[in-house]
């Protein structure tokens, strides 16, 4: 480990997956302060098992990184009902909506890193094998370039991203594993010596007895992408028949609900 001390703080917005871990994961061994910021979806079932997960892998960083005990700074946690939606960035997302299928958390995270005042938060879109699963690239065509600082490893950044333009929602952030599939990360973890670290990570939006579903869309990803060793035989299972299992699961949501009355 360098022992000089760090210039540069790294924003990122970590949330215990695969993805974000790799992102942080690749930044152990430069000379910057890691700052990771949370943002607790109450309305998600996997938030606890995201923050417990975050835990362990920190408590694995430091056994195996303790050179980054004052630089790997402690998670931001933020309730995502606290954050203030800025009506411009909404606007210009309902507007990208009418085009392209994007997640909700654009806007919030946008939202949440303007009030920040952060330009630069570190947010983990990979490479997707599937087109439909590839909005956001497809979005920055275009507007993105990538870029070698000289102190972390290069990486993707917007441009040309006036403020009269809806994409420019994105211009809050960069993107360090833009161009790396899953399972790239996978034989990068393993080439640098990190993957029993990566393996701790969560991925799962609505887990099963503490187990991945198989049918949310992380599972479906985890598994077409080349990581279906991460799901147990139950999830695969369930994956295989998911169209069934997504119909079962909405039914019994809607008797719980029906029962509640």
């Amino acid at each position: 480990m360098d022992s000089i001390t760090p210039t540069k703080t790294i924003n990122l917005l970590w949330t215990g997956g695969w993805d974000s871990t790799f992102s942080l994961l690749i930044l152990m061994d430069k000379n910057v302060i890691i700052q990771p910021y949370y943002i607790i979806d109450k309305q998600r079932t996997s938030y606890k098992k995201e923050i417990e997960t975050m835990d362990n892998i920190r408590a694995a960083i430091y056994e195996k990184y303790p050179d980054k005990l004052r630089s790997f700074l402690p998670t931001k946690y933020t309730n995502l009902d606290e954050i203030e939606i800025d009506e411009e960035i909404y606007n210009k997302y309902q507007n990208l909506r009418r085009d392209a299928s994007l997640g909700t958390q654009y806007y919030w995270i946008a939202s949440y890193a303007k009030k920040l005042g952060i330009n630069d938060f570190q947010l983990s879109v990979q490479k997707h094998l599937r087109d439909e699963d590839s909005t956001v690239l497809r979005l920055l065509t275009g507007y993105i370039r990538k870029t070698d600082d000289g102190i972390i490893r290069p990486y993707w950044e917007p441009q040309n991203l006036s403020d009269d333009l809806d994409i420019s929602i994105f211009s809050y952030f960069h993107f360090p594993i833009f161009d790396y599939t899953k399972l790239d990360m996978s034989s990068m973890a393993k080439k640098d010596g990190y993957y029993d670290i990566l393996n701790l990570s969560w991925f799962c939006h609505s887990p099963i007895k503490t187990q991945p579903c198989g049918i949310c869309k992380p599972c479906i990803i985890a598994v077409e992408e080349g990581l279906s060793d991460r799901l147990p035989s139950k999830a695969l299972r369930r994956y295989k028949y998911r169209g069934i299992y997504t119909l079962y699961y909405k039914t019994i949501s809607k008797i719980k609900r029906y029962m509640k009355r």
